[in-house]
Order: C-alpha cells, then sequence, then structure tokens
C-alpha cells in the first residue's frame, strides 16, 4: 500500500511535488501537480521498471541501475531511458496500480494515473 512521504523529506522540495512509497512493493510514485490539483507529471518507479508521463513530453519508460536503484541505496537512483516507449512496462505497473489501496486522496490520484497509462496503451 502507498503511503505519503512528508514534503520534508525531499531533497528537492518543489510546491505542488509529492511522494508516495510502498516499500513492501519497492514502488515510488512522484506526482507533480498545478495550484488547481490538476495532474502535471508523475514519474512511478517499481522494483527496476520506471514509466513517466509529462504535460509537455508524454510517455517515456526506462529501467533503474541495479546498484543504485530506488530500494538498494541511500543515493537517488539513476535511470536510463527506453528508446521506444514499453508498452509491456505500462500494461504491467498499472496491472500494480489497480490491486493498490490507499488513503483516498491517494485512490483519486492513482485513478488519474491509470487513466494516463491507459492513455498511452495502443
Amino acid at each position: 500500500m502507498f503511503i505519503k512521504i512528508k514534503p520534508d523529506v525531499l531533497k528537492e522540495q518543489e510546491a505542488g511535488k509529492f511522494w508516495y512509497r510502498d516499500a513492501d512493493n519497492e514502488s515510488d510514485l512522484f506526482l507533480w501537480q498545478d495550484e488547481s490539483g490538476r495532474l502535471k507529471r508523475f514519474q512511478f518507479w517499481h522494483q527496476n521498471k520506471l514509466l513517466e508521463w509529462d504535460e509537455r513530453s508524454g510517455y517515456k519508460s526506462g529501467n533503474l541501475d541495479n546498484e543504485v536503484g530506488s530500494f538498494k541505496s541511500y543515493q537517488s537512483p539513476s535511470y536510463h531511458y527506453h528508446q521506444e516507449f514499453n508498452t509491456g512496462f505500462a500494461v504491467e505497473m498499472m496491472e500494480f496500480l489497480k490491486e493498490q489501496q490507499g488513503p483516498e486522496e491517494g485512490q483519486n490520484l492513482i485513478t488519474e494515473i491509470l487513466r494516463k497509462i491507459q492513455e498511452s496503451l495502443p
């Protein structure tokens, strides 16, 4: 289950940025919202996979570095984007998110992210 991380833990604090973590499933979800609460960007890490959406640049997929991944060290993870968007990652991550339960605020955001991921699929 995702829990919201306190904003003061973020290395780079910025208005509208939120961090949710599901340590049991090695997953992090970062969200950026505008002043009205509209989703502008998300970055979802699940185990060694990365799925990202930004309203300006669209969808990206990639892999977290196995040695410096989100749950492997205290360093910020490094990741590498795929040359082409991996729809298989999108489907897998969408299925994982569908199973998540959390606070009502988090559920609304997960529903919005699921909608965005669905839009990325052919």
